[in-house]
């Protein structure tokens, strides 16, 4: 059993062991102070803060490039909107600062896209509509630089790649109701394309890429929703599958692994504190109990993934504008639902 007395340790050996090939469940957990969520949610559940964000930030975008975690844009803590771009670097676990976005911007989808970042969309609340803007941040330089904008106006959207193309829903395509629609970015071509629209209009839903397909899970369309859906860019179709157990929006989500991860969200007014698993190969869900702990990030966080973990940053506590709480933590993966 290997022992750790730190969180920087004990990251560090779990790397190492994950390098190895060897479980990361012979690291001794309780030695640096970590709650245990219970066995339905795997063998070794966690969360662990480490270092706060610079900024507090609510409705930011996040993902990872090369080992790093972004997160770009948001509202502060009197709900104004951001450009900063923070970056997460877990080797040397700190907060750093990258070049701003060209404008302030909350409430929009990102994506990693070869080695670059990409946001769509969004909202600037000056004018008070969605914007159209595709921006994408080269790490190599350090540089944001604008691409071909969407043909309608977008936010409150999901967005996911599919061979090297950018997927991106849109429920919030200006003042009018929620929508379905779904378009697809070609980085090669700078061109964007309609697709077939979803059976239900998805704002701020959980989503992930999982087998060359976008998921879309939950969100508000009027009332928060538990439907999930599937998208396959070879049929141009889309598919409703199980329904999440719990609905929510405004919900953390990732992929990896085969699974979809949605932490937390709102729904019926009151905010959860759970993490619901889907298992596409079962098309069935699973929810992890955290009755012993209180998730950190309950609403409209980011979410990356490096070394083998979900690191998740931002969000708040409750359905406020208020950014409830700047703490990072880091999850190692769940077994198999």
């Amino acid at each position: 059993m290997v022992r750790t007395h730190s969180f920087k340790q004990f990251f560090a050996t779990a790397l190492s062991l994950a390098v190895a090939g060897l479980p990361i469940s012979s690291v001794r957990a309780e030695q640096v102070n970590i709650t245990l969520a219970g066995a339905d949610c795997g063998n070794l559940v966690f969360w662990r803060n480490i270092p706060q964000m610079p900024t507090a930030s609510l409705s930011a975008v996040g993902g990872s490039i090369n080992g790093k975690i972004y997160a770009a844009g948001g509202l502060d803590a009197n709900a104004n909107p951001l450009s900063l771009t923070q970056v997460y670097q877990p080797l040397k676990n700190k907060w750093s600062s990258a070049a701003s976005m060209p404008d302030v911007r909350y409430g929009g989808a990102a994506a990693t896209l070869g080695d670059k970042f990409y946001v769509a969309g969004g909202w600037t609340r000056s004018p008070p509509l969605p914007n159209n803007n595709l921006w994408a941040y080269d790490p190599k330089t350090n540089a944001w630089e604008t691409r071909s904008s969407i043909s309608h106006l977008s936010a409150c959207g999901a967005a996911g790649v599919i061979n090297g193309k950018l997927y991106l829903t849109t429920p919030c395509a200006g003042s009018g109701p929620y929508q379905p629609l779904l378009d697809v970015y070609d980085p090669v071509t700078d061109q964007w394309t309609r697709l077939a629209d979803s059976a239900k209009a998805h704002s701020d839903a959980a989503v992930g890429v999982i087998d060359g397909k976008l998921y879309v899970a939950g969100g508000f369309d009027g009332a928060v929703i538990n439907v999930t859906e599937r998208y396959d860019p070879d049929t141009n179709a889309w598919t409703t599958l199980a329904p999440m157990p719990i609905a929510v929006n405004l919900a953390t989500s990732i992929a990896q692994n085969g699974l979809l991860y949605v932490f937390g969200g709102s729904g019926a007014g009151a905010t959860n504190k759970t993490v619901q698993i889907y298992n596409p190969d079962k098309n069935s869900w699973k929810v992890c109990s955290l009755s012993r702990y209180t998730l950190p990030i309950q609403t409209r966080g980011v979410a990356g993934v490096a070394y083998g973990f979900i690191f998740a940053a931002g969000g708040g506590k409750d359905t406020s504008l208020q950014p409830a709480s700047t703490g990072f933590s880091v999850l190692p993966l769940p077994s198999l639902p």
